[in-house]
């Protein structure tokens, strides 16, 4: 939901923080191009450590690059900063779908990836029309934008404890349990 704020309100974000209007698409793409190593990079992970811890990273880094950019005086250099560390955010979705899997198996995964996609949808839709809210009231995003550091840090901060509920007797011969990373 803080991710639909600010890929929304992208360029004019830029343009408050001094940019040209063009300069907004290069800085999307660096998101979604360094976005794309990353996902694999985080899935992978997510197969070697716990998949909440990996979830709590890319949200951390996430709300780090809200306030990289809140911080920016709008040097292009600062966006390419932000754009990089947001694609954090976007590359563990992937790693949060195979937590519902985990947690859940494949009996209800369907059912509940519904669930949850009504209720981020819902967030998706909010986000973007506060920030719009709170720029047209005030001409400036730095209230649009502080939320989203505490929606992020929620989102870490509640994968970092999230614990792994044990898989009920009845279903223990259908869903098959991850195992546990081993130490080196």
């Amino acid at each position: 939901s803080a991710h639909s704020a600010l890929l929304v309100h992208m360029i004019p974000i830029l343009v408050w923080k001094g940019q040209a209007e063009v300069v907004a698409p290069v800085v999307i793409s660096i998101m979604a191009f360094g976005a794309l190593p990353l996902r694999f990079l985080f899935g992978y992970l997510s197969d070697v450590w716990p998949r909440q811890k990996v979830a709590s990273a890319g949200m951390a880094v996430g709300g780090l690059s809200v306030l990289v950019l809140l911080a920016s005086n709008g040097a292009f250099w600062q966006l390419v900063v932000f754009a990089v560390m947001l694609s954090f955010a976007e590359s563990v979705s992937s790693v949060t779908w195979a937590l519902i899997g985990d947690f859940f198996g494949r009996l209800s995964f369907a059912t509940l990836r519904g669930g949850v996609t009504t209720v981020y949808s819902v967030f998706a839709m909010a986000t973007p029309v506060y920030a719009g809210w709170v720029f047209d009231r005030t001409e400036s995003y730095t209230w649009a934008l502080a939320p989203l550091v505490l929606l992020y840090g929620a989102a870490t901060l509640l994968f970092w404890v999230l614990p792994k509920p044990k898989v009920p007797e009845r279903l223990r011969g259908q869903v098959a349990e991850p195992q546990p990373a081993e130490d080196d």
